[in-house]
Order: structure tokens, then C-alpha cells, then sequence
């Protein structure tokens, strides 16, 4: 990220506007009470690097971040980053985002001068670490005013063209870049692993479908590329028994003209034997014949299981309905195989038809994996963003027929506990199980 102390009047002009819009906020002129401290003013533009600024005004797409770091006051830093973004036109408007960084005499008159902004949204900051003394404002959904002890940053966001600005990572993003410029300990959220503290990455956005929008979900990098090998994949999985009847013919007849046996009507038998003899094996038959044979048999075992992680772990995330279903001429383990109907809404506020049937194995998540959604029913699923039609079931969210579904695990588990009780009511053991199947039944939300 390169600073520049020289731009041009114009830029220096807008910046210096943008600024003061938003130090003009901060009520009892902060500048004045700053004068006091000694410390030497910061570099505005080091306070967060382009790696932090990469997910605001970037989102993944790769580009150029420039800082332009001015001084309007003593005890008082700016820096205004512009960014183009590769998937944007040379002549584009480039996106922004202004930072405004500035000393308090003390804590307290710096938490007096956080406690006299609007508060647009109170909920609490999950950036906030609680190990130390810091705050968070929020007096527009894309301003942020943090505190660490006695120094204050200001994020302004408002030309970073986010689309959702209400998304609980957008959010999170704000708050963790402010409290990381005014120098805070930024605690990461739950979707990043532990030892990536500094990755703050916004989560993709979800599809919704008859009222219902699934939590966003981290998506790891490298999905665009995965997508059309996941494709193949699943395609391969879901032709393995067709597969079959093609590739074991196939494999068989290369193992029988591995050795071409050619014999003309001037050789006897017994000199076709010597000459065949030392005529060498052709070997490339013998490994595509072994290798279809591999294929074969891997697919079988964990191609559909393979495919099915895969999705679930590099798809977006969407809401799915089922509309209807239908019978087919298949039968697994005894039990007719159902087909189903169903509506997806993607991320990008698509709806696509798309069907399942009960011999797909794409249930994830917990207790019995076989359980699919019924007609009427509203879950989450997670598809491949080019092929949404290939997609899995997710059973451990809060969606509707996932919380239907643990309600009646619940309602299994109380009744047990209820009829061992009657049965035994002088049994301890039986009697505390009962209690406790009531408590998690009543905090789960399942009992009136």
C-alpha cells in the first residue's frame, strides 16, 4: 500500500471535507484536549494495512490500494485510501475509506466524548476482545467511532459500496478495523479459525426463500476454482452405476488386446508361438484397463460422499423449499426411492428449480442423516454457485425444518424418559433423565 504526501489540491480538498464531516461529531472539540499529550502524531495510513483493508474495498476480487495521510489538526491523523479493484473498469470510481485518528487527554474524557454520538445501532461489538479498556459507536451503518484507553479512531465507510451493510460480518468488519486502528486487541469472530486473528474476511452473502435467510457463512478461498472439478466429481457420482455397465466392458477388452496376436497362413503354429513369445506386451492397455477398474470402485465407495463434503465445505449458502414429489422405479435397502421438487434462493437473489431423491445421501449434519425434508418444508442448503442445483441439506441450523426436526428428537427423547418414569417412578436415575429431557425440550423452544 504506497503513501503519497504530495496529491494533488483536489484530493487533499475532498479528503480534508470528508474528514471534518466526520470529526464534526465528535462534540467539545477533542482537538483542543488533545494538545496536552506529548506523544508524537501517527502515520494515519500505517494504522491498517491493505490486508485489513482488502475484504472492505477489494471483496476478493484483487486490485490496487493507495493511502493519501494528511495532519488538518495537532493530535490529529487522516488517511483516505482509494482502491480499484481488478474486476472494475480502468475509468471506474475508485472506492474509498477514510480513517480518522486522534489523541484525548484521558480515558474518561475520551469515553464522554464516545458517549455523545447517536447511537444507529447498539447491539454489542463481538470485535470487542474484553481484555482491555475499549468501545464502539456506531452512528451510521457505515461509520464507526472506536476507543482503546484514550485514543479514538473513526472508520467511514461510506464509499467502499457495500452492498449489505446490515450483514452481521459487515458489521463485524467495521468494528474489528476501527478498534484495530485505535490500537485494540481485535477478537476474531466465530467463523475464523484460531491463529487467523488478522484474517477478516466478510462472509458471503445467503439466498432467502420463504421467509427464511440462513446465517452468512465463512467461505474458504479457492471455491471458484474447485467449482468445476466438484462438478465433475458429483456428475461422476452420480453416474456410478451407469458408469459401471460402460467402464467394466471397456476395462475387460483392454486386458485381451494388451498382446495383438497376428498370424499369417505361411507360419505354422509352432513358429507363431516363438515369434509371439518375444513380441513385446503392450503395457498401456493393462494400466487403463486397472485404472478404470480403480475409478470404478472408488466411485462407488466415496465418490458420493467425497462430492457431498466438497459442497458442503466450498458452496454458498441458500434456502430451499420443497414443492412437491415424486415416485420413482428405484428401490434401496427394501424402501421405495422418493423424488422431490424443490425451489432454491441463491445468494444472488435467483430462484432455481432443482430436485433430490432419497438415495442422494446429501443430508448433513447431526443425528440420523437419512431424514429428508417433506413437502412445505424450508432449510438451508449449500450448492455449487455455477450448478445451484447440485446442493446438499443441512439438519443442525436454525432453520424451520431443521428446528422441526430437533423438536421431534426432543419429544423422542422426553416421551422415553416419561415412560421409563411411569414405569419405575421410585427410579432416580429414570426421574432425573425426565427433568433434564424437560429442561433441554422447554430451552430448545420446543414446549409452549
Amino acid at each position: 500500500m504506497g503513501t503519497n504526501n504530495h496529491a494533488g489540491p483536489r484530493l487533499l480538498l475532498a479528503a480534508a471535507i470528508a474528514a471534518l464531516a466526520m470529526l464534526a461529531t465528535l462534540a467539545g472539540a477533542p482537538a483542543r484536549a488533545a494538545t496536552a499529550d506529548p506523544r508524537p502524531d501517527p502515520d494515519a495510513c500505517t494504522l491498517l494495512t491493505s490486508m485489513d483493508l482488502e475484504p472492505l474495498l477489494l471483496a476478493g476480487a484483487g486490485g490496487v490500494i493507495d493511502g493519501y495521510n494528511y495532519y488538518p489538526a495537532p493530535g490529529m491523523a487522516t488517511c483516505k485510501w482509494l482502491a480499484q479493484p481488478n474486476n472494475h473498469a480502468a475509468d471506474a470510481v475508485r472506492r474509498t475509506a477514510m480513517l480518522a485518528f486522534y489523541h484525548i487527554a484521558d480515558a474518561r474524557r475520551a469515553q464522554a466524548q464516545l458517549d455523545r454520538q447517536p447511537r444507529g445501532d447498539i447491539r454489542p461489538s463481538m470485535a470487542i476482545s474484553g481484555g482491555g479498556d475499549d468501545a464502539v459507536a456506531r452512528p451510521s451503518p457505515t461509520i464507526v467511532v472506536a476507543r482503546h484507553g484514550a485514543d479514538i479512531a473513526i472508520i467511514d465507510a461510506g464509499g467502499a459500496e457495500l452492498s449489505d451493510t446490515g450483514q452481521m460480518e459487515t458489521r463485524y468488519l467495521l468494528d474489528a478495523l476501527a478498534l484495530k486502528a485505535a490500537g485494540a486487541t481485535v477478537k476474531p469472530p466465530p467463523w475464523v479459525e484460531t491463529g487467523h486473528v488478522a484474517k477478516m474476511v466478510p462472509l458471503a452473502p445467503t439466498g432467502s426463500l420463504a421467509g427464511w435467510t440462513p446465517p452468512p457463512q465463512r467461505m474458504p478461498g479457492g471455491g471458484a476454482v474447485l467449482d468445476p472439478i466438484i462438478h465433475g466429481l458429483k456428475l461422476l457420482a452420480d453416474w456410478r452405476y451407469g458408469l459401471m455397465t460402460v467402464l467394466m466392458p471397456f476395462a475387460v477388452v483392454l486386458l485381451v488386446i494388451r498382446r495383438p496376436r497376428r498370424r499369417s497362413a505361411e507360419v505354422t503354429s509352432a513358429e507363431f508361438d516363438v515369434i509371439d513369445h518375444h513380441r513385446p506386451v503392450r503395457r498401456w492397455p493393462t494400466w487403463l484397463a486397472f485404472g478404470c477398474l480403480a475409478l470404478l470402485i472408488l466411485n462407488m465407495l466415496f465418490g458420493s460422499t467425497l462430492a457431498t463434503q466438497l459442497i458442503d465445505c466450498y458452496g454458498e449458502t441458500g434456502a430451499a423449499s420443497v414443492t412437491g414429489r415424486f415416485a420413482t422405479s428405484t428401490q434401496y435397502n427394501r424402501h421405495d426411492v422418493i423424488g422431490y421438487w424443490v425451489l432454491i434462493g441463491t445468494a444472488d437473489r435467483r430462484v432455481v428449480a432443482g430436485e433430490y431423491r432419497t438415495d442422494d445421501f446429501n443430508v448433513l449434519g447431526l443425528g440420523d442423516t437419512g431424514i429428508y425434508p417433506d413437502v412445505g418444508d424450508v432449510f438451508t442448503v449449500r450448492y455449487l454457485p455455477s450448478h445451484p442445483q447440485e446442493f446438499v441439506i443441512r439438519n443442525d441450523d436454525q432453520s424451520p425444518w431443521a428446528r422441526k426436526l430437533a423438536c421431534t428428537r426432543l419429544a423422542a427423547w422426553h416421551g422415553e424418559a416419561s415412560r421409563r418414569t411411569i414405569a419405575a417412578p421410585g427410579n432416580a436415575t429414570f426421574r432425573a433423565e425426565l427433568t433434564r429431557a424437560s429442561q433441554v425440550e422447554h430451552q430448545a423452544g420446543c414446549t409452549r
